[in-house]
């Protein structure tokens, strides 16, 4: 639900869950008018300009070296410590939009340079997040929110509130399962093009009964009717809590913590940023950051970048 303000506004709840486990959990609400982007992003750019994340940043002077070693081992050298002060929030899907779940989503925002922070870990967050299905702890103060999207329509914030964030709540007793499910029909859908996921070159022409991929500096990607599959190359030693991955609506980045990205470039056409997924894959020279971009629009791309690329 969603509580109107008047015939221009809207306001939506949202909860924040402090670090420090003797603060209790909070409420808190975005306003928006009607012409305001309504979607996730813009609980991102609120969290953004009001600075909630610029607390404990790193310096030379204070900056652990040797927890920054620990988590990008070799590439540490290459750390610029400038970058943690930059306000940077990350949206975290703990579940994605499907059927079972009324198309609505539920996301953490984060602080995404909070680890190499040396933050200290959310226990709360991190609970939830394992309920999820998501093992990997959670660190400094989260922000939970909920977002819906209905099939055709534009991503709106809906009510997320104190009691979504118990342990007892429906959505996230039935969340491991319906992530579960999303993964499942991900790799059905993956497994029923394969015969259509050959890669080509660029410079070639489409090939009969197949879809163009193709390869750029450290890079390779692939694509079905309804997605794009890109692998970006990194150093056998790349640890996943080093990985930036950012997606846009219309861009994709790839970087290991503070150093210059390995990818970077604008998209064809329009992902879908909160169903799209990132995982890292391999050992050795064949380590690589596998990201999964969902279409907008079903149909074959010609190249993977934006025009004037």
């Amino acid at each position: 639900t969603r509580c109107k303000l008047g015939a221009m506004r809207t306001r939506v709840t949202y909860v924040k869950i402090p670090c420090d486990d003797l603060l209790p959990l909070e409420e808190a609400t975005l306003d928006l008018d009607t012409d305001d982007d309504a979607s996730g992003e813009a609980l991102k750019a609120l969290l953004t300009k009001n600075g909630v994340f610029s607390t404990g940043r790193g310096n030379k002077s204070t900056l652990d070296a040797q927890h920054v070693e620990r988590q990008l081992g070799d590439l540490a050298k290459n750390f610029d410590p400038s970058m943690l002060d930059q306000e940077a929030v990350e949206m975290f899907p703990l579940t994605r939009p499907c059927d079972a779940n009324g198309h609505a989503g539920v996301y953490f925002y984060l602080d995404d340079v909070g680890v190499l922070k040396n933050l200290p870990r959310n226990t709360r967050a991190s609970a939830i997040g394992e309920l999820c299905g998501h093992s990997s702890p959670f660190h400094g103060d989260i922000y939970v929110a909920r977002e819906k999207r209905l099939p055709g329509k534009d991503r709106t914030l809906v009510d997320f509130k104190l009691s979504d964030a118990s342990s007892s709540s429906k959505w996230l007793q039935e969340a491991r399962a319906h992530n579960f499910e999303h993964e499942l029909a991900a790799q059905k859908m993956r497994d029923q093009m394969g015969e259509k996921m050959h890669r080509v070159n660029l410079a070639d022409g489409l090939e009969p009964g197949n879809l163009r991929g193709g390869e750029g500096e450290g890079y390779a990607w692939t694509q079905t009717e309804g997605e794009v599959d890109v692998d970006v190359t990194v150093p056998p030693e790349t640890k996943a809590a080093a990985v930036m991955v950012k997606i846009g609506v219309r861009t994709l980045s790839v970087a290991i913590s503070g150093a210059k990205p390995l990818l970077e470039t604008s998209l064809l056409a329009p992902v879908r940023p909160d169903e799209s997924t990132w995982t890292i894959q391999g050992q050795g020279a064949d380590r690589k950051v596998h990201v999964t971009l969902e279409k907008q629009i079903e149909g074959p791309w010609t190249q993977i970048e934006g025009r004037g690329a």
